[in-house]
Order: structure tokens, then sequence, then C-alpha cells
């Protein structure tokens, strides 16, 4: 049986490497966003919506893009399933220039 771990209230820097095979989906600040913090949640922890706004506009410029990331493992998993993991990248001039992991499976 697999869990899901979302990250919410402060990006964690995804340290290994993101590759565009991985984007899969282009959001807004606010799209991204409001997956991160549905209405119901918003409204219950509203600073640590604020705060993942704050770290990300202070690490983006106008122009760049916002990419929702997966990265699939299926070689770690003695049931067969795959594990997953994924987060927020951003784009400059068509090259990722940073990733956050938001989410994991373990």
């Amino acid at each position: 049986m697999a869990f899901i771990t979302r990250y919410r209230g402060h990006l964690r820097e995804y340290s290994e490497e993101v590759d565009e095979s991985m984007l899969f989906q282009e959001v807004t600040l606010d799209e991204y966003l409001a997956l991160q913090y549905p209405t119901f949640r918003e409204a219950n922890h509203p600073e640590q919506a604020r705060i993942e706004r704050a770290e990300i506009q202070a690490a983006t410029m106008q122009g760049d893009r916002l990419w929702l990331w997966r990265r699939i493992d299926e070689s770690n998993r003695t049931d067969g399933s795959a594990s997953e993991w994924g987060g927020l990248a951003v784009t400059r001039g068509g090259k990722i220039i940073r990733a956050w992991l938001v989410w994991m499976e373990h």
C-alpha cells in the first residue's frame, strides 16, 4: 500500500536533476496554489499558502514559466508498483532553472 506525503508551507528544493520529459503541465502561480490549497485547506492554513506564494515570487522573474513535474521509478518496489514523486519547476528561456519537491509516494 502506498502513502502520499504532500509538503506545504515551505518549498523543499529538489536536488536531483529534473529534465523536460518530467514536465507534464504548465500552471500559473494561482493554479498551483489552488491545487496545493483547496478552499477548505487555504481557509484553515492561510499563512502556509502566503509563505509558498512569497517563496515562488521571490524565485521567479517575469517571463518565467511554472510547470508541474513528476518522476516515476519502477525499479525500487518489491510488489511491482512504481514509486512516484513530483513538484513544481521553473523554466526560464526554455531551461529548467529550479525545482521543488511537493509530493512523494512511499
